[in-house]
């Protein structure tokens, strides 16, 4: 006998792990590529060229981290999996997407806005709460 075919809820934007996951995984691949190549001598010219890189990282590593917990979220919902995931997102737009911006605006002898400097450490922390979440669903 056949099992009926698990029907998937329908999920905003916002919550769509899979789809913020390679969205971000494809920007720290470019940006990553950028400042390894096109990019290099001016970030380096700065001295943000290891900041650049770091947000490369970063944005790659939670792009991972997001899919993962997205593939466990189809086969057992978990609210602290959901929030994570959020908190993964929206703390890694903030503190690469800062530091891309901090650099391109630097190397063009830019001054930033005020209050951009914030959005660094406030992403970082987002994250971290993101990691606390993945911590508090395996307890």
């Amino acid at each position: 006998m056949s099992t009926p075919a698990r029907r998937k809820e329908p999920r905003g934007i916002m919550s769509n792990a899979t789809l913020w996951a390679g969205l971000h995984g494809a920007c720290a691949v470019a940006c990553g590529a950028f400042g390894a190549h096109s990019l290099k001598a001016k970030l380096m010219a700065h001295d943000v060229h290891g900041g650049w890189m770091t947000a490369s990282q970063y944005q790659m590593v939670h792009a991972a981290v997001m899919l993962a917990l997205d593939s466990q979220m189809q086969s057992k919902s978990s609210s602290d999996k959901k929030n994570a995931s959020v908190c993964f997102n929206v703390g890694t737009a903030c503190f690469s997407l800062s530091i891309y911006l901090l650099c391109l605006l630097k190397i063009n002898n830019v001054k930033p806005p005020f209050g951009l400097g914030i959005v660094t450490p406030v992403g970082g922390l987002i994250i971290i709460a993101g990691w606390l979440a993945v911590v508090k669903s395996a307890l």
